[in-house]
Parts: structure tokens; C-alpha cells; sequence
């Protein structure tokens, strides 16, 4: 799929550049953790509101 294939994007909080698209917006509240390309903050976005929020990295045990 091309870039022009889809309709939404959701930009990196962190520095207002980076941005993560998607085609449709969810039925429903589904968040989705992101890595910004650019800057390599990770952030938290909601796919229903297309909100973004920063978030810290989930470490493994």
C-alpha cells in the first residue's frame, strides 16, 4: 500500500514530526504502543480518537 492509501495519521507527540498512518479509524478504543522512526521516543496512540500520548518503554524481565 501506498502512503496515499491511507486516510488517518497520528503524529509523534515527542517531536511533532515522526507519524504512524492508518487507513480507517477503529470501532472501538484500541491503543497501540509506537517507536517514532525519527527521534526513537515511544509513544502511545489511540487508534478510535487518533490521539497520541507519550508513554515510557515496557522493559522485559
Amino acid at each position: 500500500m501506498r502512503e496515499e492509501d491511507f486516510y488517518y495519521s497520528m503524529v509523534c507527540p515527542w517531536c511533532n514530526k515522526g507519524k504512524t498512518v492508518i487507513d480507517k479509524k477503529a470501532p472501538v478504543h484500541i491503543h497501540i504502543s509506537v517507536v517514532c522512526v525519527i527521534c526513537s521516543h515511544v509513544y502511545t496512540g489511540d487508534l478510535y480518537t487518533g490521539k497520541t500520548y507519550k508513554s515510557k518503554p515496557i522493559r522485559n524481565r
